[in-house]
This record gives C-alpha cells, sequence and structure tokens, in this order.
C-alpha cells in the first residue's frame, strides 16, 4: 500500500474502497465551507457514488493517467490532493542559460516564453 508521510501524525495513502462511508460523512460535514469553492460541493452524494469516485481514482493510479491520495490525519480522512489527469506527452521546450544571468525560451507555438529572435 502506497502511504507518503508529511509529519505530525498526518500522510497520504490511496483511498481504499472501505473509505466512502467515511468520505460521505467528511464531505457533509464540510459542505457549505467547501462549496464556497467547489461547485460539486453543493450536490448531496450518497456513499455509493464516492465509492464511484474511489474506483475511478485506482483506475487512473493504475493506468498511469492520475493521481488522487487521501490525506490522513491519525486515522480520519481530512482530504484528498492529487493530479485529475497526466499528460505524458513530452512538450518542445526548453531553457537556455545565456551569459550571466539572462535567459532564452525556445517552446511550444503560442507559448508565452516563446523565443521570437
Amino acid at each position: 500500500m502506497l502511504r507518503f508521510e508529511l509529519g505530525s501524525g498526518c500522510y497520504l495513502r490511496l483511498f481504499e474502497e472501505s473509505d466512502a462511508e467515511e468520505l460521505e460523512r467528511v464531505v457533509a460535514a464540510n459542505r457549505a465551507y467547501l462549496a464556497k469553492w467547489l461547485g460539486w460541493a453543493n450536490a448531496t452524494e450518497a456513499a455509493e457514488r464516492w465509492l464511484a469516485f474511489i474506483r475511478r481514482t485506482r483506475e487512473k493510479v493504475a493506468a498511469n493517467d492520475g493521481f488522487v491520495a487521501a490525506i490522513i490525519d491519525g486515522d480520519a480522512i481530512v482530504g484528498w490532493v492529487g493530479f485529475d489527469r497526466i499528460d505524458w506527452q513530452p512538450i518542445d521546450q526548453h531553457w537556455i542559460l545565456v551569459g550571466t544571468g539572462s535567459t532564452r525560451a525556445e517552446g511550444a507555438p503560442g507559448d508565452p516564453h516563446r523565443s521570437t529572435s
């Protein structure tokens, strides 16, 4: 099982299916606060919907196409962190140090740092 220690009794780990009910309780208890910034927080979710969310996060990790981890404090879920999708395609961008302190960027078309010289 993945476990990344954060210190002070907190750590990251992948969600388990058994977390669905606790996740529903945590979101319900913090709904008003979360809804200020997160539109999905206004929806009343059942544990079954959270179970589907957990399964999707596990599928993304298995497919190497995303990463979501539960933030645990002691034994309690207090949130989550992650990347919904990871784009593994390389981009054509290089930073080159020229002289003392000046930089030149060469990047993809439309890149605001692309060198025009």
